[in-house]
Protein backbone atom coordinates (compact mmCIF):
# COMPACT_ATOMS: atom_id res chain seq x y z
CA UNK A 1 0.00 0.00 0.00
CA UNK A 2 2.78 2.45 0.87
CA UNK A 3 4.66 1.47 -2.28
CA UNK A 4 2.05 3.27 -4.41
CA UNK A 5 2.91 6.64 -2.87
CA UNK A 6 5.05 8.91 -4.99
CA UNK A 7 7.91 10.99 -3.56
CA UNK A 8 5.71 14.04 -4.03
CA UNK A 9 3.07 12.43 -1.77
CA UNK A 10 5.70 11.81 0.90
CA UNK A 11 6.90 15.42 0.64
CA UNK A 12 3.31 16.67 0.99
CA UNK A 13 2.67 14.55 4.09
CA UNK A 14 5.99 15.59 5.66
CA UNK A 15 5.28 19.26 4.91
CA UNK A 16 1.79 19.01 6.43
CA UNK A 17 3.06 17.37 9.63
CA UNK A 18 5.98 19.79 9.88
CA UNK A 19 3.78 22.86 9.47
CA UNK A 20 1.27 21.48 11.97
CA UNK A 21 4.01 21.05 14.59
CA UNK A 22 5.49 24.47 13.80
CA UNK A 23 2.09 26.17 14.07
CA UNK A 24 1.32 24.47 17.41
CA UNK A 25 4.69 25.48 18.78
CA UNK A 26 4.30 29.08 17.58
CA UNK A 27 0.79 29.55 18.94
CA UNK A 28 1.32 27.92 22.34
CA UNK A 29 4.67 29.40 23.30
CA UNK A 30 4.65 32.52 25.43
CA UNK A 31 6.93 35.36 24.38
CA UNK A 32 8.08 38.48 26.17
CA UNK A 33 5.74 40.66 24.12
CA UNK A 34 2.68 38.41 24.26
CA UNK A 35 1.24 35.43 26.07
CA UNK A 36 0.37 32.11 24.48
CA UNK A 37 -3.20 31.30 23.46
CA UNK A 38 -3.84 29.16 26.55
CA UNK A 39 -2.64 31.89 28.90
CA UNK A 40 -4.79 34.53 27.19
CA UNK A 41 -7.88 32.30 27.36
CA UNK A 42 -7.27 31.60 31.05
CA UNK A 43 -7.04 35.33 31.75
CA UNK A 44 -10.34 35.92 29.93
CA UNK A 45 -11.97 33.16 31.99
CA UNK A 46 -10.77 34.69 35.25
CA UNK A 47 -12.09 38.12 34.21
CA UNK A 48 -15.42 36.61 33.19
CA UNK A 49 -15.77 34.76 36.52
CA UNK A 50 -14.90 37.93 38.47
CA UNK A 51 -17.57 39.85 36.56
CA UNK A 52 -20.05 37.00 37.03
CA UNK A 53 -19.85 37.32 40.81
CA UNK A 54 -20.56 41.06 40.68
CA UNK A 55 -23.45 40.90 38.20
CA UNK A 56 -26.99 40.68 39.45
CA UNK A 57 -28.56 39.16 36.34
CA UNK A 58 -27.01 35.77 35.71
CA UNK A 59 -29.37 34.62 32.95
CA UNK A 60 -27.00 35.87 30.24
CA UNK A 61 -24.11 33.86 31.70
CA UNK A 62 -26.29 30.76 31.88
CA UNK A 63 -27.27 31.24 28.23
CA UNK A 64 -23.63 31.61 27.21
CA UNK A 65 -22.63 28.46 29.09
CA UNK A 66 -25.51 26.52 27.56
CA UNK A 67 -24.60 27.60 24.03
CA UNK A 68 -20.94 26.70 24.60
CA UNK A 69 -21.88 23.25 25.91
CA UNK A 70 -24.25 22.70 22.99
CA UNK A 71 -21.52 23.71 20.55
CA UNK A 72 -19.06 21.30 22.13
CA UNK A 73 -21.62 18.48 22.12
CA UNK A 74 -22.40 19.15 18.44
CA UNK A 75 -18.70 19.14 17.57
CA UNK A 76 -18.14 15.88 19.47
CA UNK A 77 -21.09 14.09 17.87
CA UNK A 78 -20.11 15.32 14.41
CA UNK A 79 -16.53 14.15 14.97
CA UNK A 80 -17.76 10.71 16.01
CA UNK A 81 -19.90 10.47 12.87
CA UNK A 82 -16.98 11.54 10.67
CA UNK A 83 -14.60 9.02 12.24
CA UNK A 84 -17.20 6.25 11.88
CA UNK A 85 -17.87 7.21 8.27
CA UNK A 86 -14.16 7.28 7.48
CA UNK A 87 -13.63 3.84 8.99
CA UNK A 88 -16.57 2.40 7.07
CA UNK A 89 -15.22 3.86 3.81
CA UNK A 90 -11.83 2.28 4.51
CA UNK A 91 -13.55 -1.07 5.00
CA UNK A 92 -15.45 -0.76 1.73
CA UNK A 93 -12.58 0.34 -0.52
CA UNK A 94 -12.86 -2.62 -2.89
CA UNK A 95 -16.58 -2.11 -3.41
CA UNK A 96 -16.04 1.62 -4.03
CA UNK A 97 -13.33 0.85 -6.60
CA UNK A 98 -15.59 -1.58 -8.42
CA UNK A 99 -18.33 1.07 -8.59
CA UNK A 100 -16.01 3.88 -9.68
CA UNK A 101 -14.40 1.89 -12.51
CA UNK A 102 -17.73 1.81 -14.38
CA UNK A 103 -18.03 5.59 -14.49
CA UNK A 104 -17.28 6.91 -17.98
CA UNK A 105 -14.98 9.72 -16.79
CA UNK A 106 -13.05 7.67 -14.20
CA UNK A 107 -9.35 7.05 -14.66
CA UNK A 108 -7.45 3.97 -13.61
CA UNK A 109 -7.00 4.26 -9.88
CA UNK A 110 -5.18 2.19 -7.30
CA UNK A 111 -6.42 1.14 -3.90
CA UNK A 112 -4.17 3.76 -2.30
Amino acid sequence: MLMDLTPLDAIAVATFIGLWILFSWYVDRPRETRLGVNQVMQEYRYQWMANLVRRELKVIDTTIQTSVLNGVAFFASTSILLVGGSLSVLGATDKALSIVQYLPFAQDISRT
